[in-house]
């Protein structure tokens, strides 16, 4: 039987081994498809970007010489320079950009790093013939060029010599430049660049079409394979099944043979004791009943203590496990936003160090975020230490102070994501209370403002601060311009684990804590409404935080 246990557990573990090495396998072809294809698209969006720059440098030309507006020569000038790699190129420069107008390019098209069509060419695998076509139809698009460049000339009264210089001064004649730019030798410079282009894309889709058939015939067999492994498997799993059902019936009923033995031996040893057992049963059964009274008795009472205690440690564990728990709990919230701040600018220097562009200003500046944020996290622990241990001591500090740090801590944060924040802070407003907590309740709520600006997609994100006395109680207003909480949780988001994001976004403890600290620590009071109000002559609507506390009097 041991052998045979043996057997099945090498069977089913050399097709577990064979099932796992032909889902790798077909993970990797699946792999190696997906970057043929990518690699397919991006080399002919390469060349569709050479056809498209000659394309935009014919348009502004020609516009150029009918319309002699300037604006279209320096747009000329400007994809030229984009293309050779002498200027700027704009982020999505793919997509719709000199159709824009120069506000809008501004805004949606930013200037991003220097990359020349050449640099793009050398970073896609082409073999030496795709190279070639596409060399040739850029060295054909430069021919092009000189034309446009003669009608530009001729467009301010310079033209060509001996010398191909531009030193004869004549007249301004734009009906030259109009008839060069569309004459047949114009269009036979520009059937020069389409043509090795053509080709290009001939080739391109036919090696990389080979390509994608050899991948796809590659994995055919090893799916076979996978089919017929999985089905020896399951076939293997029957038999096994059926094969350990019989051994289980067999042993069963050589277990009931032994059992009746031992029952009719039994019945044969009552027999010969029934004689003597009968004359002292009555003294027996007294004593054993008496017995068993005090044995009942001694269990019940060992048990009862025994239960007690053990309900008294497991409320006492309970207890304190929720409380670690809860802080435990907190200190991971506390701990997100700088955690991500320390890791994006540890990647910003990083990419500013692989791009060149890291400097002495730039990397102090990141350092010093990293330094500010991993002083906070260890600053949040102590607090949270000195909260369990219940000895954290109070301190008078200036509320301007508190939330200028938070402001401060978050001022990444605001600038990454394009929020404005408007703040009006009464002057020398001094508390009596935990001021680190509540610089963390501060930073808790701008944090959820922060999220809900970028969830909702805000354009004009808005977060507003304002601080005032008002009969003795100071009044802390805290709001944005994100639309509002929803009325069918608004009155739950206080709530301990309540949360409307994504697990690995929030646990739901941020802002249970923050009103746990202002009613409970503070004794103050914290209340969030839905608030339409006008700024700068537009309305807009968002979640206003209002926390009222008491004054040093």
């Amino acid at each position: 039987m041991k052998l045979s246990n043996k057997t099945i557990i090498n069977f089913e573990l050399l097709l577990i081994f064979i099932v796992i090495v032909l889902l790798y396998k077909i993970s990797q072809n699946n792999q190696n498809l997906y970057n043929a294809s990518q690699n397919r698209i991006l080399m002919l969006q390469t060349a569709d970007r050479l056809r498209h720059s000659s394309d935009d440098l014919t348009h502004f030309a020609r516009t150029y010489v009918v319309s002699a507006d300037e604006k279209f020569k320096q747009q000329y000038f400007d994809t030229l320079a984009i293309r050779n790699g002498e200027k700027l190129r704009p982020d999505n420069y793919n997509s719709i950009y000199w159709d824009l107008n120069k506000d809008v390019r501004n805004i949606h098209h930013k200037d991003t790093r220097i990359l020349s069509l050449d640099d793009i060419f050398k970073s896609l695998p082409y073999d030496k013939q795709e190279i070639e076509k596409l060399k040739l139809s850029k060295d054909n698009s430069d021919d092009l060029v000189n034309l446009e460049i003669e009608a530009f000339n001729s467009m301010q009264g310079k033209f060509r010599d001996k010398n191909n210089s531009y030193s004869i001064l004549k007249k301004s004649n734009q009906k030259y430049a109009i008839e060069l730019l569309h004459s047949k030798k114009y269009y036979l410079a520009k059937h020069k660049i389409m043509k090795p282009i053509d080709e290009f894309i001939l080739l391109v889709d036919k090696r990389t079409t080979s390509k994608i058939n050899q991948i796809n015939s590659n994995s055919k067999p090893l799916l076979y394979l996978l089919l017929i492994s999985i089905f020896l498997f399951l076939l293997g799993n029957y038999f096994i099944l059926k094969f350990l059902n019989n051994a289980d019936k067999k042993e069963l009923e050589d277990k009931k043979v032994l059992l009746n033995i031992q029952n009719e031996l039994n019945k044969e040893l009552m027999q010969k004791n029934k004689i003597a057992s009968d004359l002292n049963r009555e003294l027996e059964e007294s004593e054993h009943e008496l017995e068993e009274i005090n044995k009942n008795l001694q269990n019940t009472i060992e048990k009862e203590v025994e239960k007690n205690t053990l309900i008294q440690k497991q409320l006492f564990k309970s207890e304190k496990m929720a409380s670690m728990g809860e802080m435990i709990g907190n200190i991971a919230h506390q701990w997100r936003q700088p955690l991500s701040a320390i890791t994006t600018s540890a990647t910003s220097i990083q990419l500013q160090k692989d791009m060149g562009n890291l400097d002495g200003d730039i990397l102090n500046k990141m350092c010093d975020s990293i330094t500010r944020n991993t002083q906070y996290l260890s600053k949040t622990i102590d607090d949270f230490r000195d909260y369990v241990k219940g000895d954290n001591p109070k301190e008078i500090f200036y509320l301007n102070e508190k939330i200028n740090s938070s402001l401060h801590l978050l001022d990444s944060s605001f600038g990454k994501n394009n929020i404005k924040i408007v703040v009006n802070l009464e002057e020398n407003i001094t508390i009596n209370g935990y001021g680190n907590t509540l610089l963390q309740c501060f930073l808790n709520i701008l944090n959820n403002g922060i999220d809900a600006l970028i969830q909702n997609d805000i354009d004009n994100k808005l977060i507003f601060i304002f601080t005032k006395v008002i009969d003795n109680e100071i009044c802390i207003e805290i709001k944005d311009n994100a639309r509002g909480i929803s009325k069918g949780i608004i009155d739950n988001i206080f709530e301990v684990y309540f949360t409307t994001k994504h697990k690995s976004q929030g646990t739901g403890l941020g802002l249970n804590m923050v009103y746990k600290f202002i009613v409970d620590e503070m004794n103050g009071k914290i209340e969030v409404k839905n608030d339409t109000y006008i700024y700068n002559d537009v309305e807009y609507t968002g979640a206003s935080f209002r926390i009222k506390l008491k004054t040093i009097i």
